[in-house]
């Protein structure tokens, strides 16, 4: 490993490592005006005219993907005040590029320490001042460029990226080598959209020397003389091999087990596949007594449907309503209510992150209406049980409560069959949930019509202030209630199977790096249909499985803790119980959890159902939530599959304002709100998800063996780093 030298600046510690990092680059870009952001992709391909960005792509067409070991500085130049001078910034890079180097380049730098040792350096006003050029010794590097204003440039892992917060008018990348004597252009830019060329008859001599000017943008440490390196990944991974993973999925999806419903009696034979092997890999018992499964209550309810009942009084008018009109939730109490209205709003009361929606209200002996979302700057993920839904009105006194479904929700009621479907359906809870629980009423879309109206408001503005986070406020209405929540009640009990392997170090071993599936699917059909759950979760937990494996041929420093959730279809049950109820290792020990829900499918070419429309492809997976709680994780996961697998990492579920809620839907989400890292591996969902066709025949096997390596290798790395991965919620 070599390293280079800044000065003008307290940057030091460039370094690249040949092993571990090739050339690939790729630029992400914030601006300040109508372009928005986007991500470059090879010259070739040339945007329509105006504000766009071309779709995300590697400049695998520009860039080498050369492995070397020099290590050289990269300047993003840029000029404004010209209409199109092409020649605004160069970056000369010549055969030999050495290590050391000097760049005289003025201006406010400003460098920060991330939580894994890398660089995130801030150039302040000026890169470099306007009318200045900055050079390197001949035959080296050199820079040319006009003004450059609040530039922000990260270094991290195969990628540069770099922001403006103003519109730059002219950003031209320009490379070429020893005395070729017209410049190749690499990118250019005009009046803050991108255009491209690139003269295909010089194309390798671009590529070779921008490859050998950028070696370094994959690798820029912080001021510490040693740079942080991750723990290498040993041979182990390769025990994680198609096969393996076929020969589990096919038992776990077999119709012998009927589909793995949680309440099912052949649910218990799979649970103890997976505790016998675990067993044999040397796993330990993380139940009770030392037993793999960790056992909980759960209750079911059918809705009574001839004696649920709901009237609401209109300017003194009762009006009344029956099952279909209205729906029962999972968590409601049985019993009667009949009070006033208070509508609170989201029904948020909480000190820690200043909101109250019940601030100033009296909904003691009385009804509350609540609608779904939450305001701006409310992490969901913080809020304690009784700041929100049923522990919030219970804490303030409320004796029953009227809840707008979700969207989604909302418009499903108004398909054909819902409610014959919705009276015949279980709904499944944990046992201690229910205790204390407040009657409980979902309005169907007429009902929701009326009561929104007569408080002063419509489905579409509560659904609109919703998705825009937006805040009602809340208010007593002169209206008044009475319900009565009538539903057919059983206990049973369920498992999850929990097994740990001991870390090897003497202290870390007392932390636990999470990896997780839910092993259960859905319920066989009146009519013997079974939902065999290949993909949904059969490929997480035989991916877990053969990572369990894995790690027990060669231990980490330190433990693994594998779960294997129940009840995940029912609302994710399981992982509740294991992290509000009784955790089989402390919360707080617990580094991060790499959760696996559907890794197995890929779209193939030509599929233009309207279904498969956001299933990957056999090289990219989805990953949620990797930055939410530690930036620290999503760089090391970053780096980990550019130095392995080198899968496209999608992160559309990501957004926190997409639909689909992604983040919430699966196990993750209950340890990610007591602030534990997670990263969410998901394929997508297909034309077969929840259907009888998911079936075995339909996995990419070799696709799944890439993701479950690439989550080894990012575990295996979590548990063997000399710290504890840095956590924005401690």
């Amino acid at each position: 490993m070599q390293q280079a030298e800044f000065s003008g600046g307290d940057v030091r510690g460039l370094a690249a490592d040949h092993e571990r990092h090739g050339v690939t680059m790729q630029f992400k870009v914030w601006s300040g005006d109508a372009c928005g952001q986007g991500l470059l992709k090879t010259p070739q391909h040339r945007p329509d005219a105006g504000c766009k960005f071309a779709n995300a792509e590697r400049l695998s067409d520009v860039i080498v993907g050369a492995k070397v070991q020099a290590a050289n500085a990269v300047f993003l130049t840029c000029a404004r005040g010209q209409e199109n001078d092409r020649d605004a910034g160069k970056i000369t890079a010549l055969a030999n590029l050495a290590a050391d180097f000097k760049a005289a380049v003025s201006g406010n730098h400003d460098v920060e320490q991330k939580e894994d040792g890398r660089l995130l350096a801030r150039l302040g006003q000026n890169f470099v001042t306007r009318s200045t050029k900055a050079h390197v010794e001949s035959g080296r590097l050199q820079v040319v460029a006009d003004q450059v204003a609040n530039v922000q440039i990260v270094f991290k892992n195969n990628n540069v990226l770099f922001q403006w917060v103003q519109s730059i008018r002219i950003m031209i990348l320009t490379a070429y080598m020893g005395a070729t004597e017209n410049p190749l252009a690499i990118v250019s830019s005009s009046l803050g959209c991108y255009h491209r060329t690139v003269n295909r008859f010089k194309t390798f001599p671009a590529k070779m020397a921008l490859g050998l000017a950028l070696a370094a943008s994959a690798a820029l440490y912080a001021t510490s003389p040693t740079a942080v390196v991750l723990p290498p990944v040993p041979s182990t991974v390769d025990s994680i091999t198609p096969g393996e993973l076929r020969m589990h999925l096919q038992f776990l999806a077999s119709p012998e087990l009927g589909g793995r419903y949680t309440l099912s009696p052949s649910f218990a034979i799979a649970a103890r596949y997976l505790a016998s092997h675990l067993e044999a890999y040397g796993f330990k018992g993380a139940g009770e007594h030392g037993d793999f499964l960790q056992t909980f209550q759960v209750v079911s309810s059918k809705p009574d449907t001839a004696k649920s009942v709901l009237e609401i009084s209109f300017d003194g008018k009762p009006k009344s309503y029956r099952f279909g009109d209205f729906y029962i939730p999972a968590e409601a109490g049985n019993g009667d209510a009949q009070g006033k209205i208070v509508f609170v709003a989201t029904g948020i009361s909480s000190p820690s992150q200043h909101q109250d929606d019940y601030a100033g209200l009296d909904v003691k002996g009385k009804i509350v209406l609540i609608v779904p979302g939450a305001p701006s700057g409310i992490d969901m993920s913080r809020l304690d049980r009784n700041e929100y839904g049923q522990g919030a009105a219970r804490a303030h006194g409320a004796v029953g409560i009227l809840q707008l479904p979700p969207q989604r929700l909302l418009e499903m009621m108004k398909g054909k069959g819902f409610q014959e479907r919705a009276a015949s359906r279980e709904n499944i809870r944990l046992a201690r949930n229910g205790d204390g629980n407040l009657p409980q009423v979902a309005l169907g879309p007429a009902v929701a019509e009326d009561l929104l109206g007569a408080c002063g408001l419509d489905v579409k503005t509560v659904y609109q202030a919703a998705n825009h986070k937006q805040k009602l406020q809340a208010k007593s209405v002169d209206l008044t209630t009475k319900m009565t929540v009538a539903t057919q009640q059983t206990k049973s009990t369920t498992q999850n199977v929990a097994g740990i392997l001991e870390g090897t170090d003497p202290v870390l071993k007392n932390e636990y790096v999470v990896f997780s599936a839910h092993y259960d699917h859905l319920k066989t059909s009146p009519g013997g249909e079974i939902y065999p759950g290949a993909d949904d979760d059969g490929s997480g937990t035989t991916s877990v499985l053969a990572i369990a494996h894995a790690m027990s041929l060669e231990r980490p420093k330190r433990s693994v803790l594998v779960m294997f959730h129940a009840g995940e279809e029912l609302g994710l049950l399981g992982s509740e119980y294991n992290t509000e109820y009784a955790p089989v290792v402390p919360l707080k020990q617990m580094v991060a959890d790499l959760n696996i829900d559907m890794i197995g499918r890929s779209k193939q070419p030509g599929d233009n159902a309207m279904e498969d429309d956001h299933l990957t492809d056999a090289n990219t997976v989805y990953l949620v939530g990797s930055n939410r709680i530690s930036q620290e994780l999503h760089q090391l996961s970053e780096e980990t599959n550019s130095q392995f697998q080198k899968m496209k990492l999608d992160y559309y579920y990501n957004d926190p304002n997409n639909p689909e809620r992604i983040y919430f839907r699966s196990d993750h989400w209950n340890y990610a709100k007591h602030g534990i890292p997670i990263i969410f591996y998901f394929d997508g969902t297909s034309v077969d998800y929840h259907r009888p066709t998911d079936t075995i025949e339909k996995i990419d096997f070799t696709k799944m063996t890439k993701v479950a390596r690439l989550v080894f290798e990012t575990g295996w790395r979590i548990a063997n780093l000399d710290h504890r991965l840095a956590n924005s919620h401690q």
